[in-house]
């Protein structure tokens, strides 16, 4: 499977869909999502976001890596579905690097918020819903793939 290629119908598809729909599964094994700005997107297969040490999402993901990303563009009939696991990461050159001066806005002490930390998605499945045939159509499998 050519990754970078099916990558960029993916990248096609949410490039103007700035928030994701993040799903989680907490303590009791509920499942709660929360949106999400997306800061970068890789061909490797990765997705980018902040997010802060301190929250209840980034403690489900200790307890549990498998997160789901949902992105919609309804008048435009996008529906994206990416599995994958999640991964806490605190580095900050990383951070300089995606930092957009309009993050202010949501993180008052910008890249010196001591607890600002970025929450990497490795994608699993990418599916999106092809209206044409009426059915998720898989453009991304690297479910057997082992994460670090």
């Amino acid at each position: 499977m050519n990754y970078c290629q099916n990558y960029n119908v993916f990248r096609d598809l949410i490039k103007d869909i700035k928030i994701a729909m993040l799903s989680t599964q907490d303590h009791l094994g509920c499942i709660r999502s929360i949106p999400m700005m997306t800061m970068k997107t890789e061909c490797e297969g990765v997705v980018w976001f902040f997010t802060n040490f301190n929250t209840e999402k980034v403690s489900e993901i200790r307890e549990n890596r498998c997160v789901n990303l949902a992105y919609t563009d309804v008048e435009r009939g996008i529906y994206v579905s990416v599995s994958g696991k999640a991964e806490i990461v605190n580095n900050r050159s990383k951070m300089q690097e995606m930092w957009k001066p309009w993050l202010n806005e949501w993180i008052s002490a910008g890249l010196e918020d001591e607890s600002l930390a970025l929450l990497k998605i490795h994608m699993e499945k990418i599916e999106y819903w092809n209206e044409e045939e009426g059915k998720m159509v898989q453009i991304w499998d690297q479910s057997q793939a082992v994460y670090s």
